[in-house]
């Protein structure tokens, strides 16, 4: 799964995905595909796709290719053609940040099956920047 020396287990890395580059308001995944990543169908499962589109979102909002801690609050995800399991090789994610406030990032995402580069899914996720938060007592 992951390596003794990540300090932080990711779903991520459970799923086998990579990040290949990311900063300056992009970010781009890849991964290699596995049987385990399909659906009875023998085609990539559509979770897999939309891990892919979440994901890939929220690191394209993140300073300097770091993420930035926070969460999605609303995701849309097309699903343009199936991914038969053995035509294609591998899965890659384009994110590209469209707008950053101080709580809320956009971006737009796109997935695309290799070889061939086919346009398999698409969608926007909306993330919000986690508060900082500060230790403080509290009395019951």
């Amino acid at each position: 799964m992951n390596a003794p020396s990540d300090p932080k287990p990711s779903f991520g890395t459970l799923v086998g995905m990579k990040r290949l580059e990311s900063g300056s308001g992009t970010c781009v995944l890849e991964l290699t595909l596995r049987p385990e990543h399909c659906n009875i169908n023998g085609t990539v499962h559509g979770g897999v796709l939309a891990t892919m589109l979440d994901t890939a979102g929220m690191w394209a909002g993140g300073p300097d290719g770091q993420p930035t801690p926070g969460a999605t609050v609303s995701m849309t995800c097309s699903y343009i053609s199936a991914v038969p399991y053995g035509k294609f090789d591998r899965l890659v994610a384009h994110a590209r940040l469209t707008k950053k406030g101080r709580r809320l990032y956009f971006s737009d995402i796109h997935i695309l099956a290799e070889p061939g580069e086919k346009l398999v899914a698409n969608g926007q996720a909306i993330c919000a920047v986690a508060a900082e938060r500060t230790e403080t007592s509290t009395s019951a």
